[in-house]
């Protein structure tokens, strides 16, 4: 897919009023067409689930992802598995999350340090966001320290119900528990 592609579909969702579901994974969106997308999304009320993984958008693409996030109102799952985020792109999108409801997240983080900065800002949403459902932060590099934070987090947040933590590179989940007091939270690990 193509910029005039990625401009074509831009312009449509500003006028949308009935696609729900939007999957341009595997497009080679990348950074300047996501700008495009985010934009447009600011404004779109219908579209609930977009899916843009695997297209190589990085860190400034995610900024303007966050600032989508925090304007719009409809969407509720974004799936950002296998691009090039790194942590300033994540906590731009955490920013936008604190503001929002459901979503997958998927990315990787790189650098240790700005790592536990993303988990800091994770865990801050799972404190506030009230609408929060879906956490899916699996297959990433999230060191022990920052898994641990999230799952002793996860237990003040009345309403989410999963929080995916599964395949993250070089933890050792033991010591780690996925019991939980309520029924309806379940704690991915392994």
């Amino acid at each position: 897919m193509n910029l005039n592609h990625v401009l074509g579909i831009s312009d449509a969702l500003v006028t949308n009023n009935h696609l729900k579901i939007l999957d341009l994974s595997f497009s080679g969106i990348e950074t300047n067409g996501c700008s495009f997308l985010a934009k447009s999304l600011k404004v779109n009320k219908t579209v609930q689930i977009l899916n843009l993984s695997h297209n190589n958008i990085d860190s400034d693409g995610a900024n303007c992802l966050g600032d989508m996030l925090a304007n719009n109102t409809g969407l509720r799952i974004l799936n950002l598995h296998h691009n090039k985020i790194e942590s300033p792109g994540g906590i731009a999108l955490a920013q936008g999350l604190c503001a929002k409801s459901t979503f997958l997240i998927f990315w990787t983080e790189k650098d240790e340090k700005q790592e536990d900065d993303v988990s800091v800002s994770f865990s801050r949403i799972l404190k506030t966001n009230v609408t929060l459902r879906i956490l899916n932060l699996a297959n990433n590099s999230w060191n022990f320290e920052s898994v641990k934070l999230m799952v002793q987090t996860v237990h003040q947040n009345n309403v989410l119900r999963v929080l995916n933590l599964k395949s993250n590179l070089g933890i050792d989940y033991r010591g780690l528990s996925r019991k939980t007091n309520r029924s309806d939270l379940q704690i991915i690990l392994k």
